[in-house]
């Protein structure tokens, strides 16, 4: 790998036509010359397709076809990738700046040796676009100076729109969990990785949802399982007393 890396970008989509195109714009404008950028429809009837046709200069694999979920539509991204390093940013969600990714290339640039993972903060935004306030800010769950696996024994302080992984270190994600697969995903780059940097700045945009009461006891439910699967019962336990009062649900 040269010093300055080729970075693959995810996007998965399904029926985003109305903001779709935040998160192509977000990624057209980048600076940085060596991005390799992957869009997974699942197959939308809404218009989304034409709308990401249009970009399709930016883009170096496009698929359109329906899947079996969020997760499976990511593990079909990693499975393009040939960059060095990975990020999602999915329908709807945007890279902050113009600049965000050569920010993120000059870090792995100028550390020895370079690190496996690259994380930084996520500003929530709501359906207009306004700035609602950083993940840290809002959740009052601040990001950590030093990630390492023990981070997330309280729950996930860091979002995966918001997490540059070195590809190599990367495996699917497990199908079993449909709602909060991510975590455990990152928890498994995690404990492969020898060096992980803070990037000290906004990485992404996060679109703020209004999750279903179903949805967030099943994200729970499986989040419960998860953090029990890599920290054992009593620190799930810990943790879910935690996040009851805090409500991290994003």
């Amino acid at each position: 790998m040269s010093s300055y890396p080729v970075i693959s970008i995810i996007t998965v989509v399904l029926n985003r036509a109305k903001d779709i195109r935040y998160t192509l714009e977000s990624i057209a404008k980048q600076d940085y010359p060596q991005i390799e950028y992957i869009v997974i429809d699942g197959g939308s009837t809404d218009g989304t397709l034409p709308i990401i046709e249009g970009y399709k200069r930016n883009i170096k694999h496009l698929v359109s076809e329906p899947d079996r979920g969020i997760y499976d539509a990511m593990n079909k991204g990693l499975q393009m990738v040939s960059g060095d390093y990975l990020i999602f940013i999915n329908g709807g969600d945007a890279l902050h700046r113009p600049d965000t990714i050569s920010k993120l290339a000059e870090t792995i640039a100028h550390h020895k040796p370079q690190p496996d993972i690259i994380y930084g903060e996520c500003m929530f935004v709501d359906a207009d676009r306004n700035h609602l306030g950083t993940r840290s800010e809002l959740r009052k769950n601040p990001l950590p100076e030093t990630l390492t696996s023990n981070s997330f024994e309280l729950g996930s302080n860091v979002t995966h729109q918001c997490f540059l992984v070195r590809s190599s270190i990367c495996q699917p994600y497990d199908l079993q969990y449909r709602l909060s697969s991510d975590i455990d995903w990152m928890l498994h780059c995690i404990k492969k990785s020898k060096s992980n940097i803070n990037a000290g700045c906004i990485i992404s945009d996060f679109v703020m949802g209004d999750a279903t009461s179903k949805q967030y006891l099943r994200s729970m439910s499986e989040r419960f399982r998860i953090l029990k699967r890599h920290y054992g019962l009593l620190k799930a336990l810990n943790a879910h007393l935690h996040m009851a009062f805090i409500r991290p649900f994003q």
